[in-house]
């Protein structure tokens, strides 16, 4: 599981406020993947959906940790690209109690009948390290 939440930096947040609600993002400047719709995971693999409308669209992660670090809006991200900003105090997170069960599930799949080449079983294991690193 790559665990999700929203980041936005102590800059913007003096600026605009801290969203209080999941629907007070609409009313934020937001940073997002191609994606406008950002969906929130509850305990069960359910939640609410909302859809942003964001200033700058982008598949780049690193695109939109400068936008966020430049104080430009709140992002929807995943935790592992923002954990060293996060620990330097450039970004903070906000509304952890909508994001706390939000992620996106990730799964190697490879032919039941073949095991998989020593390359690919050092691409996975290296993969379960860096995953492992992160609970």
């Amino acid at each position: 599981r790559l665990p999700s939440a929203l980041y936005a930096s102590p800059h913007y947040l003096a600026r605009y406020g801290t969203p209080s609600t999941m629907d007070a993002l609409t009313e934020h400047r937001c940073l997002s993947y191609p994606s406008k719709v950002w969906r929130f995971t509850d305990g069960s693999g359910d939640g609410p959906a909302i859809e942003v409308n964001p200033v700058i669209s982008t598949g780049s992660n690193e695109m939109l940790k400068a936008a966020t670090v430049s104080g430009l809006g709140i992002v929807y991200s995943f935790e592992t690209v923002f954990r060293t900003l996060l620990a330097q105090g450039e970004v903070v997170q906000i509304l952890p109690e909508i994001t706390e069960n939000s992620g996106l599930e990730l799964q190697m799949i490879f032919p039941a009948a073949q095991h998989p080449s020593l390359r690919a079983r050092r691409f996975i294991d290296g993969l379960r390290a860096e995953f492992a690193k992160a609970q």
